[in-house]
């Protein structure tokens, strides 16, 4: 369901800030927004970035427009959200939470190492993170709606992200010690992931434009990399197994 309000929320980016929308566009634009965050209210994260886009612009009237699932979203959270009946879970009241940022880091390369990966691992995380970064200078270098794009994509992760490592971090890594749910790590991968995939096909072609490199070469490359990539997720896997035995083994009462 996070793609699909997702995919709302950028009918609404694509209407408002790639042209001059008309009175019709500008109202579908609205009513999908609001629609994908009543489904799912972390995806009210696009909206500023939006928002953000238009004021750079000085679109005013449509920045104005624009703001109005945003208005409706701070309406509820000062209203409804804030009763105790809201809450699904007592986890917010019933732990201290301690954010830190060191929390934030950890979180954060284990979500974007998620979006490809099952088990997310420190390796899988550069890889993905080089390649986003190569994507992202290509796509600002070219200018115009993709500049936008890129960097829209980019701030509304950090702005997703974030509201998940506030609300989410501290129970799903320090009290229930778990792997970062794949519904949390959704957005970020159809946000990311095309942005990664491009910045992977640049390297690519300078790689070969360089070297010479034959296509069997090259594939033989890419299985080396997915190789080391399981590889490393093996290794890690095996490693927490084996605390886990340790912890469980030194928490037994001696005989």
């Amino acid at each position: 369901i996070f793609a699909i309000c997702l995919c709302l929320l950028m009918c609404h980016f694509d209407w408002f800030v790639t042209s001059q929308p008309s009175a019709r566009k500008e109202l579908a634009g609205i009513l999908l927004a609001t629609l994908a965050i009543c489904l799912q209210s972390i995806c009210v994260a696009v909206v500023p970035v939006t928002v953000a886009v238009l004021a750079v612009r000085r679109r005013w009237r449509s920045m104005s427009i624009s703001c109005i699932p945003l208005g409706l979203y701070i309406l509820w959270y000062v209203t409804y959200r804030r009763r105790d009946d809201a809450y699904r879970w007592p986890i917010g009241g019933a732990y201290q939470q301690d954010r830190n940022i060191s929390l934030y880091l950890e979180f954060g390369w284990n979500s974007l190492a998620r979006t490809v990966w099952q088990t997310a691992n420190f390796p899988t995380f550069l890889v993905i993170a080089i390649l986003i970064t190569v994507g992202a200078i290509h796509l600002i270098r070219q200018g115009g709606n993709k500049r936008v794009y890129a960097v829209s994509a980019i701030g509304a992760s950090f702005i997703y992200h974030s509201g998940f490592v506030w609300a989410r971090g501290f129970a799903t890594l320090r009290i229930f010690h778990q792997e970062i749910p794949s519904r949390y790590v959704s957005v970020l991968a159809i946000l990311l992931l095309p942005i990664a995939g491009l910045g992977l096909s640049v390297l690519l072609v300078k790689i070969r434009d360089r070297h010479g490199l034959t296509r069997t070469t090259r594939n033989a490359l890419i299985g080396s990399l997915v190789l080391l990539l399981i590889a490393s997720t093996a290794l890690d896997r095996k490693s927490t197994r084996l605390n886990s035995s340790h912890v469980s083994e030194s928490r037994m009462p001696s005989s």
